[in-house]
Formats: structure tokens, sequence, C-alpha cells
């Protein structure tokens, strides 16, 4: 959506003009299918997964994330239903060979 914002114009031009860069720090991405919804929280300066939230067996909004890449607050910001005690920092880095040693 901000890729070409209609209140910018280059010189009285038409042509496309990006606008100005988003604020937030991080973006939420959700994957929807038949069984559900997963969502996915990624830095905005190199898409990196700090988070993901999926719902449990028993419908409870949980939040896993990486402790040294997003705080609780900011967390709790990212994904609104899953609330303080529902969040869980994951045991492990968000480092390649830590995530494939814990899968």
């Amino acid at each position: 959506n901000n890729v070409k914002d209609p209140n910018l114009k280059y010189v009285g031009t038409d042509i496309a003009v990006i606008g100005p860069p988003s604020k937030e720090k991080f973006l939420r991405i959700n994957f929807q299918s038949s069984r559900g919804t997963v969502s996915l929280g990624l830095k905005r300066d190199n898409l990196y997964v700090v988070a993901y939230l999926a719902m449990d067996n028993t419908n409870v909004n949980r939040a896993y994330y990486f402790k040294s890449e997003i705080t609780s607050a900011e967390l709790t910001a990212l994904f609104p239903e899953a609330t303080t005690a529902n969040q869980k920092a994951l045991e492990y880095t968000e480092d390649y060979q830590s995530i494939e040693k814990n899968a």
C-alpha cells in the first residue's frame, strides 16, 4: 500500500512516487488455510522472522518469539490477540544452526 501514494507527485507529473518508509519496526504476515491461520512477525529492516502466532489445540492464541529480537511489549503490539500470559520465549536463538538443531 505504501508503494504508490496518490498524494505524492514528482514535479507536477503523474510519475509514481514511493511514500515515506514506515516507522513500524515489525511486519505481520498472516497465512490462512482451511485449518486456521498462522501469523509471522518479521523485522522490517531485514525480513528475519522474530515471532509467530498460532492457535493451540484448546483454541488459545499463543505467540512464540526470539527474546533477543523482540520485547514482550512489542510482541503484544504485533499480536494483540496473544496476552502476555500466552507469550513464550523460544529457548534457542534466531540463527539457522540453532533453529535446525532444535527443529
